[in-house]
């Protein structure tokens, strides 16, 4: 079967070694040198000879496709290689960027939320991100972070890390953490206006069921229009 995927920032992540990287963890995907119309990747894979560990590894492809651009920063960061900014935009209006700031490496998120109440939610997560570690010491070592308000629609959040989470040992961690930031903080966006929406539901069940057995002054009887 062919895959087609598009990305925004492909210049950026060719330059970051992704066709070497896929191949090396994901050789079941073959990088296809002709891509499909309205593509900026497409992968052949065989699918009669997929195993279970394939079949992981290719669910994760999106994950794999953008890893390249962190190991190189975290590699430079490691020994001290200066290096360019590295932005990868992966939404419109929306990107990561990777740079080196003294002695540590800052991973910058600006996301937009064009919804009101997921922008309302997104700063009360964000704020939360900030006050865990003065609440709980036990967060010490994990990164810093801090985040601002851009315009109506845009945050700015920003990742401080240090040698100990690009090291060999909890740099794939710390990758996999970054990586699903975006996703993690929508998920639980949606999970919050879930939550209130089911509440308010409930109350109003509630409060339709007191009404209905109250009785009309006129006839006695319970009142025909809540039902």
């Amino acid at each position: 079967s062919t895959w087609e995927i598009g990305s925004l920032s492909l210049a950026v992540l060719q330059e970051c070694g992704l066709a070497d990287h896929l191949q090396q963890v994901v050789p079941e995907a073959a990088l296809q040198s002709k891509t499909e119309k309205g593509y900026d990747l497409t992968f052949k894979i065989e699918t009669a000879e997929l195993d279970d560990g394939a079949c992981s590894r290719i669910a994760d492809l999106r994950r794999h496709i953008m890893t390249p651009a962190y190991q190189k920063a975290f590699h430079n960061f490691a020994n001290g290689i200066a290096f360019d900014p590295i932005v990868l935009d992966i939404r419109t209006n929306e990107n990561i960027k990777l740079e080196v700031s003294k002695d540590n490496l800052c991973v910058r998120y600006q996301l937009v939320f064009p919804d009101p109440d997921e922008m309302l939610f997104a700063r009360i997560t964000m704020q939360e991100f900030m006050d865990v570690k003065r609440h709980d010491k036990s967060y010490n070592a994990a990164p810093g972070f801090s985040w601002k308000q851009l315009d109506a629609t845009t945050l700015f959040c920003e990742f401080i890390v240090f040698q100990l989470h690009t090291n060999p040992k909890n740099a794939a961690r710390t990758i996999d953490n970054l990586l699903s930031f975006r996703s993690y903080l929508h998920y639980h966006l949606k999970c919050s206006k879930s939550y209130l929406h089911a509440r308010m539901r409930l109350r109003v069940r509630e409060s339709l069921l007191v009404l209905n057995r109250a009785k009309t002054h006129a006839t006695g009887a319970a009142a025909d229009f809540l039902q």
